[in-house]
């Protein structure tokens, strides 16, 4: 059939045909394939002693004239040998060997089986957001300047951030080389691009004192600060709090190791101030979580911490401080080192290298009593009282 744009328009497939084809006599070769809903343009060709098809499109999104044409290049270069279709397997096959596509394979089939859902979270974002220029380079083609240049662009933004990502890309990089997807990791001579300082700094008692009283009592957000302060635990830790960790009758939150950056169970004796803030939290039916909404924990640390600045104007901090203020004062009112790195759950000194494998210690009893002076103490700076002066009993419920 010599096909015009208004047959096309008003074909129909032929009736009892799953799959059938009509031709278009002007143009040998080019037809138009029924199959499923949607008809599409087809070219069939030959080349190289090999019958072949390539798919032009859906018939609605290309007019006849346009169809014709597409297929009179594909067939001219059939007669000289050349294989489109094979040409458009290859390219889907090196899409599929690019570095996006690697490092897609590596989440899904290392990190997401692997690596805790803070180390998990991390992955994520490194790779598909600071790597995503790199992308389409096809493995073969990845080379160390590649790299090198990207992760020196993203040290002079920010030098910290950059080494993370570079440190990240290694890692995949490796578990390729393992997997046979690459040959060599061009990563691997690459050095890290910029001088990371130490961000932490201490919290004088004037500005903890500031901050907790700033900190809405009313709000998920006031409470997980009050309780980051009260037991110097780490952000998504208290913002993932669960009632199911809490026993309340012996004063102690439990953090499972999944939960906790070393992978160790933690326990966290709760002093009374700590114990009035959590009796401030209202229970939200059967949810387990403390803070958050719907099926997830705490979100929204930006904007929440935008908030509370505008209520407590300081100079530059971020919540990690908190936990850095804690143990350094801490340590400050005469609390022995060993007893503050159990409180904080930092494995170093006593409990680092060989030691740490032969040293269990929980230290409940030491940790309780160090955190309800730290609970005192906390309160007596919040009074406004000088961080100096004696330790007072706890007496008010709002400290």
């Amino acid at each position: 059939m010599k096909l015009s744009q208004k047959t096309v328009d008003q074909l129909k497939p032929p009736v009892g045909k799953a799959d059938a084809i009509v031709f278009d006599d002007a143009t040998p070769g080019l037809g138009v394939r029924f199959q499923g809903r949607t008809p599409r343009w087809i070219v069939q060709y030959r080349v190289n002693g090999r019958n072949r098809r390539v798919t032009l499109g859906p018939v609605a999104g290309i007019e006849l004239k346009d169809a014709r044409k597409r297929a009179g290049k594909i067939l001219a270069d059939a007669r000289d040998g050349k294989d489109t279709q094979a040409e458009r397997e290859q390219t889907r096959a090196r899409a599929s060997h690019t570095l996006g596509a690697l490092l897609e394979r590596y989440i899904e089939r290392y990190a997401e089986r692997e690596q805790r859902p803070s180390t998990l979270k991390e992955t994520k974002r490194y790779l598909r957001e600071d790597w995503k220029p790199l992308h389409v380079i096809p493995l073969a083609s990845l080379t160390r300047a590649d790299i090198a240049n990207h992760a020196q662009e993203m040290a002079a933004r920010a030098p910290t951030a950059g080494n993370r990502a570079l440190t990240h890309l290694k890692a995949a990089l490796t578990w390729g080389v393992k997997q046979g997807a690459i040959e060599t990791n061009p990563a691997l001579a690459v050095e890290v691009g910029g001088k990371e300082t130490t961000r932490d700094r201490v919290l004088t008692p004037a500005e903890l004192a500031t901050i907790w009283n700033a900190a809405d009592p009313a709000t998920d957000y006031g409470r997980v600060i009050r309780l980051l302060m009260l037991t110097g635990q780490r952000r998504e830790e208290v913002g993932a709090m669960r009632w199911s960790e809490i026993d309340s009758d012996k004063a102690l939150w439990t953090l499972p190791g999944a939960r906790t950056k070393n992978g160790r169970t933690h326990e966290v004796p709760l002093s009374a101030q700590a114990l009035a803030v959590l009796a401030s939290v209202p229970r939200r039916g059967s949810r387990d979580l403390l803070f958050g909404r719907g099926q997830g924990a705490f979100s929204g640390w930006s904007k929440s911490k935008e908030h509370l600045d505008q209520r407590a104007p300081l100079p530059p901090w971020r919540l990690h401080d908190i936990r850095h203020s804690v143990s350094t004062h801490m340590h400050e009112i005469g609390m022995a080192p060993h007893i503050v790195e159990a409180v904080i759950n930092h494995v170093s000194g006593h409990k680092g290298g060989v030691a740490g494998r032969y040293n269990h210690a929980v230290y409940r009893e030491q940790k309780t009593a160090a955190l309800q002076r730290w609970g005192d103490w906390l309160e007596s700076v919040v009074a406004g009282k000088p961080a100096a002066a004696a330790v007072v009993p706890f007496k008010a419920v709002g400290l």
